[in-house]
């Protein structure tokens, strides 16, 4: 994934984030925990800030693109 990363990082040209930033966290988990993470976050049985913890988020919005992309 690290020359696909770099890639697209040479490639951008806006300042704000990259589109595949939220995938680092996940890639860095796993895809398992973070299933598990987001299903416990929608679920209700953590909040956004401990599913944040869980994941090593500092950036809320970063949390919120892997919901999204979990379909939760």
């Amino acid at each position: 994934m690290r020359p696909i990363f770099l890639k697209e990082e040479e490639e951008h040209t806006s300042f704000g984030r990259p589109q595949y930033y939220g995938k680092r966290y996940v890639n860095a988990k796993g895809r398992f925990y973070t299933g598990l993470v987001m299903s416990a976050w929608s679920g209700g049985y953590v909040t956004a800030h401990n599913a944040a913890e869980y994941m090593g988020i500092k950036n809320f919005e970063h949390l919120k693109d892997i919901r999204e992309d979990y379909g939760f």
